[in-house]
């Protein structure tokens, strides 16, 4: 893993020098989010909207953890769904379920080491202390990465409640072979959501 020697651009280094101790545990906290394999956690409902090609789209989905995840349709109702190592699709709403795939244990450790290996060798990690997010206060993380599936590269953005440390918002942004793509999601607890079983 690197350092976090290098965990401050000149855009925040009057900040670092500051608040060194900040400056090693954003760092942390950017690998933390970035590889966090737990399932099991409080459901979380996610808006988001992507951008490419000129063109806006934007879902909704709740999740519970790592590659737990309920995904919506355009009409609100249940879609997609990613469960104990497998992906489902539904035709009526989520009263019955279809096995699309499902994904070998070498393939689920893959994806935890492909992430691993993205954060190991993130670099350019930024940190801002008490930003304010719709009211909210703030730190402000962001890291630059090249995806092990790819190759491409990545921005990733993160905006991480100060009192709770709870990510209301992430926006990631992809090199796609020259072309961008954003990906944008707000988050907020989803106390009363319980993932379906197939």
């Amino acid at each position: 893993m690197k350092t976090l020697a290098g965990i401050c651009l000149l855009a925040t280094l009057p900040l670092c020098q500051i608040n060194p101790s900040f400056a090693e545990e954003c760092g942390a906290i950017i690998r933390t989010i970035m590889t966090d394999f737990s399932t099991g956690r409080p459901a979380v409902k996610h808006q988001s909207t992507t951008i490419f090609g000129g063109q806006e789209t934007k879902n909704t989905s709740f999740s519970t953890g790592f590659n737990e995840l309920l995904g919506l349709g355009a009409d609100g109702k249940p879609q997609t769904l990613f469960h104990d190592g497998a992906f489902y699709m539904t035709e009526d709403g989520g009263a019955s379920w279809g096995l699309a795939r499902k994904y070998t244990d070498e393939e689920r450790q893959k994806l935890r080491q492909d992430a691993t290996t993205q954060v190991d060798n993130a670099t350019g990690f930024r940190c801002e202390m008490n930003r304010n997010l719709d009211g909210k206060a703030v730190h402000y993380l962001a890291a630059d990465y090249t995806l092990t599936s790819t190759g491409g590269a990545v921005t990733s953005e993160f905006w991480v409640g100060v009192a709770d440390m709870f990510v209301w918002k992430t926006r990631n942004v992809f090199d796609m072979n020259g072309s961008e793509m954003i990906v944008e999601q707000v988050s907020e607890p989803a106390p009363n959501f319980v993932l379906p079983t197939p």
